[in-house]
């Protein structure tokens, strides 16, 4: 658990009350492929299942990705979700149609770069709590409590020059 803190993503599970705003700022959708960044114990992989969509999750540690794998294997539903034992820094994420992000703020000029150099232009990323520094969320939903979710319309080929 450790280690995947310090990669960029401890595990801190979104607020329960906040889980609702996500799946919209989603708009999870049958044939639309998403990827979640550190998923954790996989609530968005169960609730993707339930509404027939494609979601990838990626978590390295190992307590909190066996328990999201069960979650993910009883969970109902016909969608394709996965959780995949993997570093999401050295997986390709070239094919997403949404990328869903709730890392450490220090990780994110990072992940600017990777999703500029992998991501092709249409791509959505959703930020859960953390802005990307640079780039002008089209939309921003400001949640009880505090929080943000951040919603980065899509990425484009000025994004890509500006991070190359």
């Amino acid at each position: 658990m450790a280690y995947a803190g310090w990669r960029a993503a401890p595990w801190v599970p979104a607020k329960p009350q906040d889980r609702d705003a996500i799946l919209k700022a989603l708009d999870l959708r049958p044939g639309k492929k998403v990827y979640d960044l550190g998923c954790g114990h996989g609530w968005l992989e169960c609730a993707a299942k339930a509404q027939s969509a494609d979601i990838v999750g990626f978590e390295i540690s190992i307590p909190v990705y066996l328990a999201a794998k069960i979650r993910v294997w009883l969970a109902p539903g016909l969608g394709k979700a996965s959780v995949r034992f993997r570093d999401f820094w050295h997986a390709d994420l070239g094919d997403a149609d949404t990328v869903f992000c709730f890392l450490i703020p220090k990780a994110m000029d990072r992940l600017k770069k990777k999703l500029a150099r992998e991501c092709r232009p249409g791509t959505r990323v959703v930020s859960y709590v953390f802005p990307i520094d640079g780039w002008s969320a089209s939309d921003t939903l400001q949640l009880e409590g505090g929080h943000k979710i951040l919603i980065y319309g899509e990425i484009g080929t000025s994004d890509r020059a500006k991070e190359s």
